[in-house]
């Protein structure tokens, strides 16, 4: 069970002070096992539960992510002892601190320091942090690690042979406990549902609920006896629908709904493709890897990049105008216990993606081989076989006013992008940097009143790298990333002799724990170094 362990890093790292002022967003997963279903492969640090000789730990991946450049994570080792999971996660959060991206937003992900550094370069700066790290004891306790409620089977009127048995129920290794998945169409749940559902769930003692990557509800150690009622009362609120983690469980990003970046209608075309599935490919719906995801635009807020058939929003200009279209991208998934990534394969007009999804599904149902599944069948054939096979289809020779339209509009399409919810802007003045530092410089004080050395260093660090960046912003120096500005306030400061600061290699002086056995005494040593230097940089701003 990987939940305790993500607890565990939660709790752990919630308000931790090396998450709180990174660049950016630092995505973390737990898998239980090498299927790897919570996709560690895209996030930056992705952990899959393992076992080596007779003892607990985690296959860990690094620096996956998706966007617009989707990188596929590496394996950075086989096996981490679990109790080194918060000393390597704290370590990798350093090294994305001190050099990720600050000023380039869509460059702010630790995929693009794996560019930078290399696999081995990383794994240099993560190891050389954990030496001035101490291991961290998990915390285990809060969580069971098995449920406490006993299982009984299910009922004798109760068909475990129907379609909405295999779609929506999972066997759990506790004998006649199951999880039951709970298709939530777009993930839309109103607040008066909600309670209905809770009310529901609470009449069988059932006060779990999880949250999917697909946007449903999964509910586990359900007792094989309260299946058929649980079903019933499902039914009665409208969330009986079978296919929950299918091809007919679409799962879509908000697009123009809501977001300024979007640039095509996600939602609409969802409802549309899953009542085509449902009522012409219902036999479909087993196939375990075949799915759809949707992005109204690429940066894949829908996880299009990792499904079978992915979508993503698009246009295509035309004599007679801009036609709102999808990029088609096919292939991604999980085979084998290995990941990919789909093939941008053709971009089609968004009209036609309903008989694109035809051309693909019913081709795979009289070409596949008996259980071939369909990352294999893609697999054998490549991306410029499809490509072939859906061409006639991207067509706009001849464009019928209707192509005209995206989906749920009435009106000619008209390409606006503007600022996303998933954008930010960032406003980063010199006084309130002085302000940040001060701040730091107090915590690093009262850690080493505390008799915490690792923690005193770092805020001073924090502080020491923030005041070299309010006189290099004061002065309309680059700061993108804290490697850059050291050698940045060498060039400017210490070579051309400007300011005397009692040091003539700041690299040297602000990364000196580096080499140091850190304790109370190296602490106290760096702090008043920290704390002069933030003095001199206080007066040389305020001149």
């Amino acid at each position: 069970d990987a939940l305790p362990y993500a607890r565990s890093a939660f709790r752990y790292f919630l308000r931790h002070p090396v998450c709180q002022e990174m660049g950016r967003k630092f995505k973390i997963s737990f898998s239980n096992n090498k299927d790897d279903s919570a996709f560690g492969f895209m996030h930056d640090l992705g952990f899959i539960a393992t076992v080596k000789d007779g003892k607990r730990g985690f296959k860990v991946l690094i620096a996956g992510g998706l966007g617009a450049q989707p990188f596929l994570a590496e394996t950075y080792t086989e096996f981490l002892p679990e109790k080194e999971l918060l000393q390597f996660i704290e370590a990798t959060l350093r090294v994305f601190d001190q050099r990720g991206e600050r000023n380039k937003r869509h460059k702010a992900r630790f995929k693009f320091l794996m560019k930078e550094h290399g696999l081995e370069g990383i794994r240099d700066l993560v190891e050389q942090q954990r030496k001035n790290i101490p291991i961290v004891p998990l915390n285990l306790e809060e969580w069971p690690s098995t449920p406490s409620k006993k299982g009984s089977p299910y009922s004798e009127t109760f068909d475990p042979n129907s379609t909405w048995f295999k779609a929506n129920v999972i066997a759990q290794k506790q004998s006649d406990l199951f999880a039951l998945g709970i298709k939530t169409p777009l993930g839309d749940l109103s607040t008066d549902l909600t309670r209905s559902l809770i009310q529901l769930l609470d009449d069988f003692d059932l006060t779990e609920y999880r949250i999917t990557p697909e946007q449903n509800l999964l509910i586990p150690h359900v007792s094989g006896s309260d299946l058929e009622q649980i079903k019933k009362g499902l039914e009665q609120l409208g969330l009986g629908e079978e296919g929950y983690r299918s091809l007919a469980d679409v799962t879509s990003c908000p697009g123009t709904d809501t977001c300024n970046l979007a640039i095509t209608n996600s939602t609409d075309l969802s409802r549309i493709l899953e009542e085509i599935i449902m009522e012409e490919y219902p036999h479909l719906i087993q196939q375990a890897d075949l799915n759809i995801k949707i992005s109204g635009c690429m940066n894949s807020c829908g996880q299009h990049v990792i499904s079978g058939i992915g979508l993503h929003g698009s246009t295509i200009r035309t004599k007679e105008g801009i036609v709102p279209a999808m990029q088609v991208l096919l292939g991604g998934g999980i085979l084998d216990g290995q990941a990919q990534y789909g093939d941008k394969v053709i971009k089609i007009p968004t009209k036609r993606i309903p008989d694109t999804i035809r051309q693909i599904l019913t081709y795979f149902e009289l070409k596949k081989e008996e259980n071939e599944s369909f990352l294999a069948f893609y697999n054998a054939r490549g991306k410029k076989h499809f490509y072939d096979l859906l061409k006639p289809l991207a067509s706009v020779e001849e464009t019928p006013s209707s192509l005209f339209q995206d989906w749920g509009s009435q009106e000619a399409f008209k390409k606006e992008i503007g600022i996303g919810e998933c954008a930010g802007v960032v406003v980063d003045l010199v006084q309130t940097l002085l302000f940040d530092t001060a701040e730091k410089l107090e915590k690093a004080d009262q850690h080493l009143k505390d008799q915490n050395p690792a923690f005193s260093v770092y805020e001073s660090y924090g502080s020491f790298i923030g005041a070299a960046k309010a006189l290099l912003i004061k002065d309309g120096h680059a700061t993108n990333s804290y490697a850059q500005i050291a050698n940045k306030f060498q060039e400017e400061y210490i070579n051309g002799k400007e300011h005397s600061f009692g040091f003539e290699e700041f690299e040297t002086a602000v990364f000196k724990f580096k080499d140091h056995e850190i304790d109370q005494a190296f602490a106290e040593e760096y702090y008043q170094t920290t704390l002069l230097f933030n003095q001199q940089i206080k007066l040389i701003t305020q001149s």
